[in-house]
Formats: structure tokens, C-alpha cells, sequence
């Protein structure tokens, strides 16, 4: 959510339509479970914050078996290294990938995308066993957020990341917050 509510807040665009797409779907309320699969600007906006910054950055796999990667043929004894933040920013899978653009998470071009060039959450029988609770709740979240305030960026600087069980910033993200 941090890194979202950043993203957002260096492009104030996407939050006017994060914030118009929750008037026309939830009104004034608040966003139910039922809302979650009209909100497709802030569907796009999660996950594209998830694909420029995953929560874990890099994941280590050991093969059961030989298999063979590119020409290569890998032993079960070797760690093989799945490296998320490099993968969601590579343009053989991405257009544009260091540029946060929502729409890219619209339904009519998910067809464009390799099944996993994009795994934030793992993937196959090890992903994460709370991944849709945890874009469930993010999607809510950012949905309420938004609707309520907006975000101004007090620094020009990128982040500063700092890899460890999961990526987080080095130092603290300001942002302003206020009522629109």
C-alpha cells in the first residue's frame, strides 16, 4: 500500500479517476467485497504497484528434478533464484515497464501477458496461500483511501529500497495527506 499511495501520489491523474470510478461505484459509502470487481482503475492500480514493487522481491526455488531453462539444464541440487522485481520490469514482458500505468491491468489485455511474467505473490503450488485475501484487502483499502484524501509528494527522490523477507523502503515515504 505504501509504495501505491507513492505511485499515486507522483501521478495525481490516476487518483482523479481512482476517485471518480469509487463515486460512480460506491457513491458516498463504503466499498463492499461486491464492489471489488467494478473498481477496475483501482484493480489496476494495485496491481501495478505490486508489479513495480512485489512485496517479496526475489524468491529461491530447488528443482525436484533436472529441468532445462533456456537451453540450460539445471540439477536438483541448485538453488535456482526467481528474481520478481527484475522479471516485472523487463520490456520482453512489459511495455514501458518502469512507467506506472493502471490501465495495463485492464481485462482486454491480460491475454498479452506470459502466465507468469508477473508474480508478486509467487507462483504455481508455492504462491502465497494469502494472496487473495491480501488483493481482497487491498483493493478495499486504496478504494476508501482515495475516495477520502488525497496524496502530495513531498520529495522527488525515488526510494531507496531495502531487500530483506520482504522489500520496504530504506527510509520512511512522506506523502501529505489531506481531504479533497
Amino acid at each position: 500500500m505504501t509504495y501505491t499511495v507513492l505511485l499515486l501520489s507522483q501521478h495525481p491523474q490516476w487518483s482523479d479517476k481512482l476517485r471518480a470510478e469509487d463515486v460512480n461505484v460506491i457513491g458516498d459509502g463504503l466499498p463492499s467485497v461486491q464492489d471489488v470487481s467494478q473498481l477496475e482503475v483501482t484493480r489496476g492500480a494495485v496491481e501495478e504497484g505490486l508489479r513495480l514493487y512485489p512485496p517479496v522481491s526475489i524468491l529461491f526455488r530447488e528443482p525436484s528434478e533436472p529441468v532445462e531453462f533456456d537451453g540450460r539444464l539445471v540439477q536438483p541440487d541448485a538453488i535456482v533464484t526467481l528474481p520478481q522485481f527484475r522479471f516485472h520490469r523487463d520490456e520482453r514482458f512489459c511495455s514501458t515497464p518502469e512507467r506506472f500505468d493502471p490501465a495495463r491491468w485492464r481485462e482486454d489485455t491480460a491475454a498479452d501477458r506470459p502466465e507468469h511474467a508477473y508474480f508478486p505473490f509467487g507462483g504455481g503450488p508455492r504462491h502465497c496461500i494469502g494472496m487473495r485475501f491480501a488483493r481482497l484487502e487491498l483493493h478495499l483499502a486504496l478504494a476508501i483511501l482515495v475516495h477520502r484524501f488525497e496524496f502530495e509528494r513531498l520529495s522527488d527522490a525515488e526510494p531507496d529500497l531495502e531487500p530483506g523477507m520482504t522489500l520496504r523502503p530504506a527510509d520512511s515515504v512522506k506523502v501529505r495527506v489531506r481531504r479533497p
